[in-house]
């Protein structure tokens, strides 16, 4: 063969193989990506499934006497508050757990969700303007107090809780 076909045939192997490993480290970050994707997909169900697990207990504390349900919250729930106010206590405890479910889920920079943060703050518009709906229930703002003063929830719904209810 002649030097000039050889030359040719080098010149393609090296475009080639230079193809050939661009698509290699194309794939990896499709791969990575992918992978990404499933983790927070993962997290995102573990969170709910893991917070939906509260849910079934609120239900079943609903059923039970107001007596059951001041044993269970000796420390948030009022002393002056009526049987009727105390059920309720639970079914506004349920509801604030859900926003900050989905407070958590949402604000949460490092999940991939598929949203801009412009479409973030869409998606919790109406669940912060049904939360202000409360802004003046006594109920409410005893849930918001202790959420506060025990600091079991998010940062997140800390923080929507606050602009709610100490605006």
């Amino acid at each position: 063969m002649s030097t000039q076909v050889l030359s040719i045939i080098q010149v393609v192997t090296n475009v080639a193989t230079v193809v050939a490993i661009l698509f290699g480290f194309w794939q990896v970050r499709i791969a990575t990506i992918q992978l990404r994707k499933q983790n927070d997909k993962s997290a995102t169900e573990f969170v709910l499934n893991s917070e939906g697990q509260f849910d079934a207990m609120y239900s079943t504390l609903m059923g039970q006497s107001a007596a059951v349900i001041r044993g269970c919250f000796p420390d948030e729930i009022d002393s002056a508050w009526s049987d009727d106010d105390v059920k309720k206590y639970v079914f506004y405890l349920r509801y604030y757990g859900h926003i900050s479910r989905m407070v958590y889920l949402v604000r949460d920079d490092t999940l991939d969700i598929g949203m801009t943060g412009g479409d973030r703050d869409k998606f919790l518009a109406p669940w912060e303007a049904r939360l202000a709906i409360f802004r003046n229930d006594p109920i409410m703002r005893r849930i918001h107090e202790n959420a506060v003063k025990f600091r079991n929830y998010n940062d997140h719904m800390l923080t929507l809780s606050r602009r709610v209810f100490e605006a």
